[in-house]
């Protein structure tokens, strides 16, 4: 292919980037080809025209110059190092925070030191990247320990996602992948530690020592319900989410066994609040995890009312079903019957 007179060739790094075709361009060219060839002289202007045209067009949508590529998206210009400063300043400041470490558990849901540690369990993986790693445009973006203190007001507090961006200058959408992030490093980070795990040998006999020197040996666990208020239930998901708990409000259960610390070995959560412990009984991981052996309850023989068993029991309430496995209180009239005996009670606990 032969060249014009006006028209050289390229050298290799003055050649243009070819881009993808957008809109505005497509509409560009329709015009253009409807120009009469004769009148070739005057298509810069037109051109020009044409163009100013376009920009016009994409400001009024919100592709200006800094827009970016989503229609109708707003650029706010926060100061992420600000919002890091004052963050610091009210709570991860040691003695001198402004606000104490009773008012960081109110607010965070949890302690400053289990905090801690998450944080420095999740610092760099994830969205959490490290603080001195630059984005794009070589600048630093938002510390990661204000994203990880919005994912935890998020979860805490249940509010929008954009209700954070007041104080830690921090968008919508970035809350949102922090929130993800969160939660699935946190179960990929802690999992194995925390959630739905068998007792280790040690542990199990920590606690049949403890339990045994209350009064029950060879108790493992609780094993109950606890019903979580849902204010904002849609509409459509009303009537199965309510009971007859929290005054008739909408409520998801949790489903859980924990030993005499409080801590939690296995949980089942997400039952609609119409449902009572024997509804939730009877779809429950934790019996699944019961049958599969993943739990498992074997232990050394102890002799309990003249009894030989080898297997742990959970302290349930009334309405759980008479297996091997539940040992239930005693009814309040038993207890305040004026023949109550101690053989009774004898007789009660046996199982």
């Amino acid at each position: 292919m032969q060249l014009g007179q006006d028209e050289t060739p390229l050298d290799v790094g003055q050649q243009r980037q070819v881009r993808p075709i957008d809109a505005t361009d497509e509409r560009l060219f329709s015009l253009w080809s409807m120009v009469d060839r004769d009148t070739m002289g005057n298509r810069y202007e037109l051109l020009d025209d044409l163009v100013d045209d376009s920009n016009e067009i994409a400001h009024y949508h919100g592709h200006g110059q800094h827009g970016g590529s989503v229609s109708g998206r707003i650029v706010i210009k926060r100061d992420f190092e600000a919002a890091y400063k004052r963050l610091c300043e009210q709570y991860f400041n040691g003695d001198e925070s402004l606000y104490t470490a009773q008012q960081f558990k109110r607010r965070y849901r949890v302690s400053p030191s289990i905090f801690e540690k998450v944080y420095q369990q999740l610092l760099g993986k994830g969205v959490f990247r490290r603080p001195d790693k630059l984005d794009a445009c070589g600048r630093k973006g938002i510390h990661p320990l204000v994203r990880m203190t919005a994912a935890f007001r998020v979860l805490a507090y249940g509010c929008g996602a954009d209700r954070e961006d007041e104080n830690l200058s921090i968008g919508e959408s970035t809350v949102h992948d922090a929130v993800k992030s969160f939660c699935k490093l946190l179960i990929q980070e802690f999992g194995d530690e925390y959630l739905n795990r068998t007792l280790t040998v040690a542990e199990r006999n920590r606690i049949l020592k403890h339990n045994k020197t209350r009064g029950f040996p060879g108790l493992f666990a609780s094993w109950d319900c606890k019903h979580f208020v849902w204010d904002n239930c849609p509409v459509a998901l009303q009537g199965q989410h309510k009971g007859h708990h929290a005054g008739g409000k909408y409520t998801k259960i949790l489903e859980a066994i924990a030993d005499g610390s409080c801590y939690i070995w296995f949980v089942h959560f997400g039952a609609p609040g119409s449902c009572n412990d024997i509804n939730v009984l009877d779809k429950s991981s934790i019996v699944g995890a019961l049958l599969s052996g993943q739990l498992d309850l074997k232990t050394e023989p102890y002799e309990i009312n003249g009894t030989i068993r080898d297997w742990m029991y959970f302290l349930v309430d009334g309405i759980y079903p008479n297996w091997a496995i539940f040992v239930k209180t005693i009814a309040k009239e038993a207890r305040e019957a004026k023949d109550f005996s101690r053989r009774d009670l004898v007789q009660l606990r046996k199982f």
